[in-house]
């Protein structure tokens, strides 16, 4: 492992370090923290070709408030490599941050990364910073910000336990139009069911994706979920909703 003791002179405690732990294969990884709203930042590191700037209006569901202090360029020229990264910081000027998020560089937005943890920092080299989060990185260019995750959830509730009650996804209006297409995607993104000519009959079943399941028959664990609803093939912007599966 080694710790990119990175920061900026603008931060209140200057240190916000990056421990790359985990590395596969060989390479070069170049980290950066910048010390700024990353709406402000007009250019890349290296040989990143992530320029911004980085709207934090332009957000995937379940993404809230991107944090406007400081964010960090991780790229690697490996892009096949896996690693495990950390980000340490000061909890009380962040207390409100409780995910971390990325720039997708394809989709141009902001996304929740899946698979994170947040813990005490037990580590004396930076006492002043007393937490970490620890993340996977898979992709060759990052752009990264700590991030609240959206509270604007519907209070839509479907319950597949095969009490008649609540059994399916209802988009009102579904059954007269022709046409249309439904995507429905778990909080991390992955998409679980596509549909075409949606007759308001999904009940909690994944039927597409590369999601690990506990249960054999596929029925998809508690949780919040949301799904894009086209109401005809014409349409480019879909309807985008939340709503709850509960058994």
């Amino acid at each position: 492992s080694y710790m990119f003791p990175v920061g900026d002179q603008n931060l209140e405690f200057t240190h916000r370090p990056v421990k790359i732990d985990a590395y596969e294969g060989s390479g070069t990884v170049y980290v950066r923290c910048n010390g700024l709203d990353p709406e402000l930042e007009s250019s890349g590191i290296g040989l990143s070709s992530a320029e911004g700037p980085f709207d934090r209006e332009i957000v995937k569901p379940f993404v809230g408030k991107i944090n406007t202090e400081f964010f960090h360029n991780i790229y690697t020229k490996m892009p096949t490599s896996a690693f495990e990264s950390s980000i340490y910081y000061y909890s009380e000027a962040n207390a409100e941050f409780d995910q971390i998020s990325n720039w997708n560089l394809l989709n141009s937005r902001w996304e929740a990364l899946e698979n994170h943890s947040f813990s005490e920092n037990t580590s004396p080299t930076f006492l002043n910073l007393d937490k970490h989060v620890r993340f996977n990185m898979t992709d060759s260019n990052e752009i990264i910000a700590l991030s609240s995750c959206s509270k604007d959830i519907s209070t839509q509730l479907i319950t597949p336990n095969n009490d008649d009650l609540n059994e399916y996804l209802e988009i009102k209006n579904a059954l007269e139009n022709n046409g249309d297409k439904i995507k429905i995607y778990n909080r991390w993104g992955n998409l679980v069911h596509e549909q075409s000519n949606y007759n308001n009959d999904w009940n909690g079943v994944a039927t597409t994706g590369n999601i690990i399941l506990e249960s054999d028959d596929k029925t998809l664990p508690d949780g919040v979920y949301y799904f894009e609803y086209w109401q005809s093939e014409s349409e480019s912007k879909p309807v985008v909703n939340y709503f709850h599966i509960q058994k």
